[in-house]
């Protein structure tokens, strides 16, 4: 039994009006129209719902189990519906006589969203993790459907979620990622790359493991734990590593996401769009060192910030000396990567952090091939995070730099 607080159940929504209704053949989906939706355009998304709820059981996924004809058959009901958030899942109520804690659940949709496909797909997996894990945390649903609709389509869409979550790589993951939470999908991919090789299996077996039953009666809620962060951190513990190291070895991944794809991006991430690249917080010139960098901007739990130091013209035998000088309260960790004059990574080197200093140091061997030091700085904060609650430990950084030369001659 995992111990924990308990969260308050979803709420159940009453389903939106709809004027036509088209099912599956074999029952395991249905779209509803609301008045006004073009029968086109409902036939598009009953097609959409169909094919990415074939590539979820095939890779593994529970398909949707029965709502007790709530919406006019068994199946998972999806609703072209008018919502801000493009897509978004919702719920009758609990589902009484399943042994693990389980909803009722449907999805609505925008019936004229940009990207149909994607927003149908979001919206589907999104109504099967609250079915599946109603205690988990909303932004951890919308993380995940971000991630599932990647894997389907190969593209981020439905929303500017991934792209807001690239261009300010301070944001913390998943409870402070753009899109209430859907620029999660980045950090999830990214783990999927490293731990399965994009096949989807370690996203799957991780909800399966953050599942549970509320079994001291639910009359106070649902048991919120284990929640995602808690069974990601088991996972990666039963490996001899942390996972705070794991998230600032990504943050400095997803570096080479986007334009600079052909210099590091994992396979499965490539073709993302230029603009899917983070930005380059400071970029200093050999020239100008030593130098101390100005504060970053404000880095959120887990998120990270990126400079450049350009090493073209250090003297023979040279090592570039970095500092890493955090505010109190947080861990940090300093992850360098040798970069050659094309972008490719060479090498990467880590910082081992001090809980008790929020500082750390690396000196960087300036081998011949290499041109310029990639910087990436994360804040680890001081404890795991909880998708379910706002942290404060939001900090700045600063670099100190400087070349020194072990050459007598």
């Amino acid at each position: 039994r995992w111990p924990g607080r308990h969260r308050p159940a979803p709420a159940p929504e009453p389903r939106p009006r709809a004027a036509l209704r088209r099912e599956a053949l074999a029952g395991h989906v249905a779209v509803h129209g609301a008045p006004g939706v073009p029968a086109s355009v409902v036939d598009a998304a009953l097609g959409h719902a169909e094919a990415f709820l074939a590539f979820l059981t095939a890779g593994g996924w529970a398909g949707p189990g029965s709502d007790g004809g709530r919406g006019g058959g068994a199946g998972l009901d999806v609703y072209l519906t008018p919502t801000a958030r493009l897509a978004e899942a919702a719920t009758d109520g609990l589902d009484r006589v399943t042994y693990l804690d389980r909803m009722y659940a449907y999805a609505r949709v925008a019936p004229a969203p940009g990207d149909l496909e994607a927003c149908v797909a979001r919206g589907v997996a999104e109504a099967l993790l609250l079915s599946l894990d109603p205690a988990e945390a909303e932004a951890w649903r919308r993380a995940t459907a971000s991630a599932l609709a990647y894997r389907w389509l190969g593209r981020f869409a439905c929303g500017d979620g991934a792209q807001r979550q690239q261009a300010e790589p301070g944001r913390g993951w998943i409870a402070e990622a753009a899109d209430d939470g859907a620029g999660g999908g980045i950090l999830l991919a990214l783990l999927g790359e490293q731990r399965d090789g994009g096949s989807g299996r370690f996203l799957r077996e991780l909800w399966q493991l953050a599942r549970q039953r509320t079994w001291e009666g639910q009359a106070e809620g649902l048991r919120a734990g284990p929640d995602l962060w808690q069974a990601l951190e088991a996972v990666t513990g039963a490996g001899d590593r942390r996972l705070e190291d794991l998230v600032a070895r990504l943050n400095a991944a997803r570096f080479f996401l986007g334009s600079r794809e052909a210099f590091g991006a994992p396979p499965g991430l490539l073709g993302l769009g230029e603009d899917m690249a983070p930005p380059v917080a400071f970029a200093v010139g050999f020239a100008a060192l030593p130098e101390h960098t100005g504060p970053s901007p404000a880095l959120g739990p887990y998120g990270a910030t990126h400079g450049i130091v350009e090493v073209r013209g250090a003297p023979p035998e040279s090592r570039l000396r970095v500092w890493l000088r955090g505010e109190h309260g947080v861990e940090w960790k300093l992850v360098v990567t040798r970069l050659d004059a094309t972008g490719r990574p060479l090498g990467r080197r880590e910082a081992t952090p001090d809980p008790a200093h929020p500082r750390a140091y690396l000196p960087v061997e300036l081998t011949e091939e290499t041109t310029h030091v990639l910087i990436t700085a994360a804040n680890l904060s001081h404890r795991l995070p909880d998708a379910d609650l706002e942290d404060p430990h939001v900090r700045a950084c600063k670099v100190i730099l400087d070349v020194v030369s072990d050459r007598l001659d």
